[in-house]
C-alpha cells in the first residue's frame, strides 16, 4: 500500500496510465489476483503481484501488493 501513498495528490486517470499492463491473473468468486508488467525509462520491466478480495457488502478491496 506504500506505493498507493506515495502518488500523493496527484488525479488516479494520471497514475491509471503509469500502471501498466495485466501480464496474467486468477478471480475466484471472493480473491482475484493479478500480476502487472511495466517498461522502465532505463531500459528494464518491473512486475507486481496486486491481491484483492471481496468484501461482505461485494466491494472489491486491495488487500495487498
Amino acid at each position: 500500500m506504500a506505493a498507493f501513498t506515495a502518488l500523493g495528490t496527484k488525479p488516479m486517470s494520471t497514475v491509471a496510465t503509469q500502471l501498466g499492463t495485466i501480464a496474467s491473473g486468477f478471480i475466484g468468486p471472493e480473491y482475484a489476483e493479478i500480476l502487472v508488467m511495466r517498461d522502465n525509462a532505463d531500459q528494464t520491466r518491473s512486475g507486481y503481484h496486486i491481491q484483492m478480495v471481496q468484501d461482505a457488502n461485494g466491494v472489491w478491496r486491495i488487500q495487498g501488493m
